[in-house]
């Protein structure tokens, strides 16, 4: 029908309607009138300006923070786009960390979000005080949370209480007697003198361990102490651990240092031993305390991301509130997979971890990542491109069999990296083809790796020009690839930007 069929019907309806007085029927006509006429004139409907303008202050990138200029004049739209952009504001403030940010919207919403303000810095100021000492914390607010949080101070407590106690132990140990010292022939491994603290350390007297080589003591096969000796006399000096037998049958871990000397004409190894027995376990003590931080923050992270999606559940809740709950599921979810990738990164380091293979879809774990940072640190998720390459044509998925969970965490480094790494506003791309029985992912973006870091790139806290770089996200993303079986090379130049590429087994 033509634009002129429309306005005569809707002219006539209008008509036909105040004859009647139907007034509730002539206001829809009317309506339908304006419209047509606004359609006619290529204008846009004020009530749909106002419904673009709100729903552009939840989802745009960069809201407007002023109404289009035919609702300018309109204080109560302008109003409530203030208090839309305010919670916004307030909300990606508390999700990327910063809690000293003024809640300017009032009201119920502006209440609740000052609450949770408070709380939260509330418990971070717990939390530094428990990193300084202060064992007597306890949370008394934020239900299983709190619940959490105070078993976790009172085994931390427990711990520095048993730290200490084996700290002083182990001070009390070396100052209370002289440096171990052992006077030892690099051609031969003979002990050629001995202090009294090596005395009472081995539990040998002087004459004994005169006549003893170091290879009686050191638990290592004998070729290999003899070379350490000649390696320290060849570069008149050295460091490294032993394990040593005492008298008494007990090996204790020692810490050595070296270095050459002469006496009448002769070459000798001055051994400057440190009993580090006690510092190993402590260390091992250490790293349990740190397993059981990380063990104990999962259980109030799961309710933190599973409670928000729950209450989404309910129709009540306004398009305000749904965003506030999938932004605070989002950051729940992003500490969590934090904890997650350093338990596994724990798990190898140690030697511990045992790879699980199920069916992955690397593209719907990249696009996955994306959304959670496109939440949680702002990113736009159209400079993300994501192209597939499968065997069976462009954008088919691609098999892999693998661990799902060490997969994510490699991909959601890589891309935080390449993020982080780029200018404002550049894209990054991500490629997934098969290469025989290799699924490849490689992750490409616009700058280069600074130079003094190239050759370390994959190396534990290498990091040069990134603000609060650590150093880790490369460096755990490579030992996991290879925990999967896979490899990891990068490529840099200063025309051409950084690629990182990761090969895994298709299947295990």
């Amino acid at each position: 029908m033509t634009d002129e069929g429309i306005l005569a019907i809707a002219r006539a309806e209008l008509d036909q309607a105040i004859r009647e007085s139907d007034w509730e029927r002539a206001a829809r006509a009317a309506d339908s009138l304006h419209r047509a006429c606004l359609d006619r004139a290529g204008l846009e409907h004020p009530a749909d300006a106002a419904v673009r303008v709100v729903r552009e202050a939840f989802f745009a990138q960069k809201p407007s923070a002023e109404p289009p200029g035919s609702l300018s004049g309109n204080r109560e739209l302008a109003k409530v786009l203030e208090d839309v952009l305010a919670v916004r504001d307030s909300l990606m403030a508390m999700a990327n960390g910063d809690l000293s940010k003024t809640i300017a919207v009032k009201g119920f919403l502006g209440g609740s979000l000052k609450m949770l303000q408070a709380h939260l810095n509330h418990l971070t100021w717990q939390t530094k005080m428990v990193a300084k000492g202060d064992f007597s914390q306890r949370v008394d607010f934020m239900g299983e949370f709190a619940e959490a949080f105070n078993d976790m101070v009172a085994q931390l407590d427990e711990a520095r209480k048993k730290i200490t106690e084996s700290e002083e132990r182990y001070r009390s140990f070396f100052t209370s007697v002289e440096a171990i010292k052992l006077i030892v022939d690099p051609a031969t491994g003979a002990v050629m003198d001995a202090n009294p603290a090596a005395m009472e350390f081995y539990g040998y007297d002087r004459e004994q361990l005169r006549g003893m080589s170091i290879r009686d003591l050191d638990t290592e096969p004998a070729r290999e102490s003899l070379a350490e000796l000649a390696n320290i006399a060849a570069n008149k000096k050295g460091h490294g651990f032993f394990r040593h037998r005492l008298a008494s049958g007990e090996l204790r871990e020692i810490e050595v240092y070296a270095s050459l000397i002469q006496f009448k004409g002769i070459s000798l190894v001055m051994y400057s031993i440190h009993d580090v027995t006690e510092l190993r376990r402590l260390e091992q003590i250490r790293q349990d305390v740190e397993r059981i931080v990380r063990h104990d923050l999962k259980s109030p992270l799961t309710g933190l991301i599973n409670i928000p999606q729950m209450l989404m559940d309910d129709a009540n809740l306004t398009a305000q509130q749904r965003e506030m709950l999938a932004l605070v599921a989002a950051s729940g979810q992003k500490m969590l997979r934090q904890i997650n990738s350093a338990l596994e990164l724990h798990k190898i380091e140690s030697g511990t971890y045992r790879l699980v293979a199920q069916e992955c879809d690397p593209a719907e774990l990249i696009r996955e990542n994306v959304r959670l940072m496109s939440v949680s640190m702002g990113v736009d998720p159209g400079l993300i491109s994501i192209r597939e390459h499968g065997t069976a044509g462009p954008g088919c998925r691609i098999p892999l069999k693998t661990d799902l969970l060490l997969l994510d965490i490699v991909l959601m480094n890589l891309l935080r990296n390449a993020l982080e790494a780029s200018e404002p506003g550049a894209r990054v791309g991500v490629d997934i083809f098969e290469d025989g029985p290799e699924v490849v992912i490689s992750v490409s973006n616009g700058q280069p790796v600074p130079a003094e870091v190239r050759d370390r790139f994959f190396e534990k806290y290498a990091t040069a020009g990134k603000k609060g770089g650590t150093g880790l996200g490369t460096y755990s993303a490579a030992i996991m690839t290879r925990a999967l079986g896979g490899s990891i090379a990068m490529e840099t130049a200063d025309e051409t930007g950084t690629k990182v590429t990761v090969r895994i087994p298709a299947t295990h």
